[in-house]
């Protein structure tokens, strides 16, 4: 795991169970999105660890580990943002509000 944290190509040298780990998989395309080339299909065709969905996550830069958060659902409601996302791999659900001039920061 720590060596695709350094350099994500290095998925092509891992064993083959290691290249359909999604944790795996998914720490080497964070690092480089070109990663995924080297996954074994079952990852290749996995929404999550797409190459166009992890290329533009910003918070994700080169060697960082970031949160994995897909928005389940979003609205405006009277002057606030409610929020519905589950979280990392497992998908723990959370849901609130936020004001309109809060940041992703103030998930935190």
């Amino acid at each position: 795991l720590e060596a695709v944290r350094q350099n994500g190509n290095a998925l092509c040298y891992a064993a083959d169970p290691l290249k359909a780990d999604r944790e795996t998989v998914l720490e080497a395309v964070r690092q480089n999105f070109e990663a995924l080339a080297h996954a074994a299909d079952a990852r290749k065709a996995d929404p999550l660890l797409s190459a166009d969905a992890v290329a533009v996550n910003p918070f994700a830069v080169q060697g960082s580990k970031s949160l994995v958060c897909t928005v389940l659902e979003l609205s405006a409601v009277a002057g606030r943002f409610r929020f519905r996302v589950a979280l990392g791999l497992g998908g723990t659900e959370l849901e609130g509000d936020l004001s309109h001039s809060s940041t992703l920061g103030d998930l935190g």
